[in-house]
């Protein structure tokens, strides 16, 4: 299934639509992840002044669940063939792997709609060592390019502000690489693939524990739904 909160259309003065895509639960287990984006989205459609401020100048593509057959199954990391997704978004079947395939469109298809601007797609998942959340980041292509360097950090210092100090994230435990054993990653290739049309790609990590900074150890106060649906509406 796909969620789509606002418009496709251009803005009542004629710009471009800003749009962000979200997707999640690639990995079944990793069930933090689906809390988080639950709280994001009752936040979104909410009555709040910011929420209401953010669908009349976003739209929001959301595709909740990438793997309902691993989760059906109760699988941890694959879909129901054994197959880990997160490393197959190079070229994924449509008939083997078609969530996958059919986001990749549907990503191609906004980053080249002439009456939307697609800023960011990012995959949400949830760790289960750090006890940090943070954002795994596609740096920019010119790694010289001082002006992409800042529109891609402003995500992670923004989910620093709004996350930080009591939800658990982290901007220092944010890694912004290149590294070759996330190849096959939806953030590394749906980055690549829209890399020209200037959207960024993100991975989020939410800690499966979510300890505010001061505190080192797990506690069942800062690890539950709740918690994981505040960090969301906080995001």
């Amino acid at each position: 299934d796909v969620i789509t909160v606002g418009s496709t259309f251009r803005t009542a003065s004629g710009a471009k639509r800003k749009m962000v895509m979200l997707s999640c639960r690639v990995h079944p287990g990793e069930t933090p992840a689906s809390h988080t984006l639950r709280g994001f989205i009752d936040f979104l459609v909410s009555d709040h002044k910011d929420a209401v401020t953010l669908r009349d100048q976003v739209t929001f593509v959301i595709i909740p669940m990438l793997n309902p057959d691993g989760c059906f199954h109760g699988n941890y990391r694959t879909c129901s063939l054994g197959t880990d997704l997160n490393r197959a978004w190079s070229e994924p079947s449509p008939v083997l792997e078609p969530t996958l395939h059919h986001t990749k469109e549907l990503a191609l298809k906004y980053a080249s709609d002439p009456d939307v601007d697609l800023d960011f797609f990012m995959d949400c998942h949830a760790h289960t060592c750090s006890k940090q959340s943070f954002l795994f980041v596609n740096p920019p292509e010119d790694r010289g390019d001082v002006e992409a360097w800042e529109r891609t950090a402003a995500l992670p210092r923004l989910m620093d502000l709004n996350c930080g100090q009591t939800l658990g994230f982290s901007l220092a435990s944010c890694k912004f690489c290149s590294d070759p054993q996330k190849v096959g990653t939806g953030r590394r290739v749906v980055g690549d693939m829209l890399s020209k049309h200037g959207t960024m790609s993100y991975t989020l990590e939410v800690s499966f524990y979510s300890p505010p900074p001061q505190q080192e150890a797990w506690s069942a106060y800062t690890s539950n739904e709740g918690s994981y649906e505040t960090f969301g509406k906080a995001m």
